[in-house]
């Protein structure tokens, strides 16, 4: 199991108490990264991440910011301009920690954009051509913030869509540029997905799906090219292997998870021009 962390204290409060720590196979915050550098330590060994920006002319960031945060006072922030076709974001390289398969499995985030006309950008996944798994996105417009899982069974096309909207008051800008906790938890034959602990729409039955086990990179921010300007800040990222977490409504974290903290190896980031 290896843990991605990016952090020293949390002013929100002591780290929630996990008893599914040994299942989680990610666990991504921010506060002891030099905001703007991209420098992070993680906690027993690395998944070698590293910010990429294509092309680098200045045109997509992916930093650490302390702009926003959920807890403490910094958080993962990717920008990524209109029309240009670069990839802002960061990219790992491939690990079986998210192959899926036919198992249980969680991945959830605190996530917010003050973009209120984002239209379907990828925000954390496997996904690549020729090499496809499960993405999950975001996009925003007409009051409703749209929630995407898109899975493939045979690793060259979407064989599953799952998409639920979340009604917002569009006229509220507060209803825009807020945190969110995003959850989607497969247990059995059973997914949900969650909005700040609330299940939208129904159960879906994934009967037989098994996810392609492929070798595409893992990527927080967007792996989708030529899209609108996406705008967004990320926090708590955790994704837990072998364990759906939520069946039913729950509250949302309110300090960060067991395990947010290390000391491990530092690494640093290629970042693009912010100017």
């Amino acid at each position: 199991v290896e843990h991605l962390v990016f952090t020293e204290s949390f002013p929100g409060g002591e780290p929630v108490t996990d008893p599914d720590i040994g299942n989680v196979v990610l666990l991504v915050t921010a506060e002891n990264a030099a905001a703007g550098s991209g420098i992070f330590t993680s906690d027993v060994g690395s998944h070698g991440f590293d910010s990429t920006v294509h092309p680098t002319e200045g045109t997509g960031i992916a930093v650490v910011s302390t702009a926003q945060a959920k807890f403490g006072n910094k958080s993962l922030y990717i920008y990524d301009e209109i029309g240009i076709g670069n990839n802002a974001g960061f990219d790992a390289a491939t690990s079986t920690d998210f192959d899926f398969g036919s198992g249980d499995f969680t991945v959830e985030f605190h996530w917010r954009s003050p973009d209120s006309s984002i239209t379907s950008r990828d925000t954390i996944g496997c996904w690549d051509n020729g090499q496809l798994q499960w993405k999950f996105g975001m996009s925003a417009g007409g009051g409703t913030y749209i929630t995407t899982m898109s899975i493939s069974t045979n690793g060259t096309s979407n064989n599953l869509t799952y998409a639920k909207g979340y009604a917002w008051d569009g006229s509220d800008p507060g209803a825009v540029d807020t945190w969110y906790h995003i959850a989607l938890s497969r247990v059995g034959n059973d997914m949900r997905m969650f909005v700040d602990g609330e299940q939208i729409d129904v159960t879906t039955d994934v009967t037989g799906m098994t996810i392609n086990s492929g070798t595409p990179k893992f990527y927080l921010g967007t792996a989708t090219l030529n899209g609108p300007n996406y705008e967004l800040y990320l926090d708590n990222v955790r994704i837990t292997k072998g364990v759906g977490r939520y069946t039913t409504n729950f509250t949302p974290p309110g300090a960060p998870y067991e395990g947010s903290s290390g000391t491990g190896a530092v690494e640093t980031f290629v970042v693009g021009d912010p100017a």
